[in-house]
């Protein structure tokens, strides 16, 4: 046994303490759409990362994936949306869009 027992872990406290393989794809995958919201102007980027760190987190599912479906658009037709200046057919999708305007 080593004369400092603080620098030897159990290993299973190792184990226990290292990510899962979960924890990692859910990072990744935050900080990948996180990393989409920027979008080089500053009206769009202050509301989507904006809304990235507040609310992306608490999201369902379902809005996480309209999230990402929000960035796929193009900047004038993303910008549109959440001018307020067209409202998606979709009650989901015009629900998040309030959210994010809320920021």
């Amino acid at each position: 046994m080593p004369a400092n027992s603080e620098r030897a872990r159990p290993a299973s406290r190792a184990a226990a303490d290292a990510p899962s393989s979960a924890d990692e794809k859910v990072r990744s995958d935050g900080a990948r759409v996180r990393w989409r919201c920027r979008r080089g102007t500053r009206e769009l980027d202050t509301l989507l990362v904006g809304f990235f760190d507040r609310d992306y987190l608490s999201l369902s599912a379902a809005d996480k994936q309209r999230f990402s479906l929000l960035l796929e658009l193009p900047d004038p037709d993303l910008h549109d949306y959440l001018m307020g200046w067209h409202e998606p057919a979709d009650p989901g999708m015009a629900r998040l869009l309030e959210r994010i305007r809320a920021v």
